[in-house]
């Protein structure tokens, strides 16, 4: 997608806003999406708890691939919070790392936007209490580049709505 744009073969599209993605694009932020744990309900996030970085690295986790927005974040907590990721699994799809974590083959650490892909009726979520970010979700366009009416229009829309789901959904 922010090839697409780059390339102008799209004026708007909707990103998770990547520190590189932010570099090159002009960048309208509408959503932050905080990221929880999951694991089997029997493994090791069975407590009902809050966890910390260093309680959740210690664990086998199951990780995106390297150059996914999620695992940007994954590895920029770690590096704030002084802890070293050593995945047991790294994964292309989060699809696949719903299912090695259903399986009880280790914990995963993703955006709670993430959590549908997921079979969480087999699984459960805990918060992460020392994070430190959450995944922005936006829409970007090239810099200097006016957007087209359709696709200004559409930004706005984006906007109001969210705005107003906001206000109906605190917290």
């Amino acid at each position: 997608m922010v090839d697409a744009i780059e390339a102008g073969r799209a004026d708007i599209g909707f990103t998770a806003g990547t520190v590189s993605a932010r570099q090159r694009l002009a960048f309208h932020p509408l959503l932050d999406d905080p990221f929880v744990a999951v694991g089997a309900p029997n493994g090791p996030l069975a407590e009902e708890r809050s966890y910390a970085m260093a309680e959740l690295v210690a664990m086998p986790v199951i990780v995106m691939e390297v150059g996914t927005s999620v695992r940007e974040l994954l590895d920029g907590a770690c590096q704030r919070g002084g802890v070293a990721l050593a995945p047991r699994f790294e994964v292309a799809h989060l699809a696949t790392a719903g299912a090695l974590v259903a399986e009880g083959l280790g914990i995963s650490i993703l955006p709670t936007l993430t959590l549908p892909v997921l079979p969480m009726e087999r699984l459960v979520q805990r918060p992460v209490r020392d994070f430190g970010a959450k995944r922005r979700i936006g829409l970007v366009h090239q810099p200097g580049r006016s957007l087209s009416p359709a696709a200004a229009a559409f930004l706005e829309h984006a906007k109001q709505n969210l705005t107003k789901l906001r206000q109906a959904c605190p917290g």
